[in-house]
């Protein structure tokens, strides 16, 4: 819901659905690449929001029934949708910022109050998720086999482990501002200097097509390369095995069939004498 709302007012505000046209936004819409950046992690189970407890309530599960290539998949899959969801921050709020977009505003505040509500619950449920899992829990076990799972404040215990969303929200958030504040000291240390946004116009000309004006144009090229085959279903490539010899095959007829009245005289008279040399033969 935050990202559809988000993107949304980005495209209202700009005017544009174009990824590739914009880029450059942090500055301009912090407040919603703040509320994008949330939403990411959530949807990928990255700790420590409230969808990494959901994984790893699933986790609990695929174990205790011995599905540990389940698991596996699982575990590769976060890493995906994190990957594709990572994109819609590169390309929307990175890099340089257009000309035209210089003057570009936060999004509309009836759309960041809706936002920021569904934020705070996240992040309440982040610290608390037992507000949520338990009373669900407790439902659901009247129907289904009541698993070994407890629930004692914002922590849950399995039989594997336990899993506490205030403590992992106090550690990971006490390391990020450890990090950042040591990345502040060293750049008050070092001073250094922003790099000023530098001009990739050709001779006076924009650049007409969209992988020269925007850096994060086909993001996903290099994974496409390295893991595209395991991704790519077995009909497709034979169709596209079979698309590349119809097109060999149509070159070489082309090169005959040009369209070319000199060729087509050509092949009237090569016609001629091949039709004779049979017919004196016979």
């Amino acid at each position: 819901g935050i990202l559809f709302l988000v993107v949304g007012g980005i495209a209202l505000r700009i005017g544009t659905p174009y990824m590739y046209k914009m880029g450059g936004l942090i500055k301009r819409m912090p407040f919603s690449f703040f509320a994008v950046l949330i939403a990411i992690i959530t949807l990928s189970g990255v700790p420590p929001l409230v969808g990494y407890a959901a994984k790893w309530l699933t986790y609990n599960l695929l174990i205790e029934n011995g599905f540990y290539y389940q698991g596996v998949v699982i575990m590769i899959s976060g890493i995906i949708a994190f990957l594709y969801l990572f994109r819609l921050i590169h390309t929307i709020f990175l890099g340089q910022l257009k000309d035209n977009l210089r003057k570009v505003g936060e999004i509309n505040i009836w759309l960041l109050i809706p936002v920021y509500t569904l934020l705070v619950v996240i992040m309440y449920l982040s610290m608390r998720p037992a507000t949520l899992l338990n009373p669900i829990g407790s439902m659901l076990s009247a129907y289904f086999s009541k698993g070994a799972l407890n629930w004692s404040g914002s922590m849950a215990t399995t039989s594997f482990g336990y899993f506490d969303g205030a403590m992992i929200m106090y550690v990971i958030g006490g390391v990020f501002v450890a990090v950042f504040l040591f990345f502040v000291a060293v750049s008050f240390r070092k001073r250094i200097q922003q790099v000023k946004q530098f001009n990739i116009f050709y001779s006076g000309e924009a650049p007409s097509r969209p992988e020269l004006v925007h850096f994060s144009y086909n993001f996903f090229a290099h994974y496409q390369k390295a893991l595209g085959f395991l991704a790519m279903p077995l009909v497709t490539r034979f169709w596209d095995a079979a698309s590349e010899v119809l097109h060999a095959v149509s070159d070489f007829f082309r090169r005959i069939y040009n369209g070319n009245g000199q060729s087509y005289a050509m092949h009237v008279v090569l016609y001629v004498v091949v039709i004779f040399i049979f017919t004196i033969g016979g």
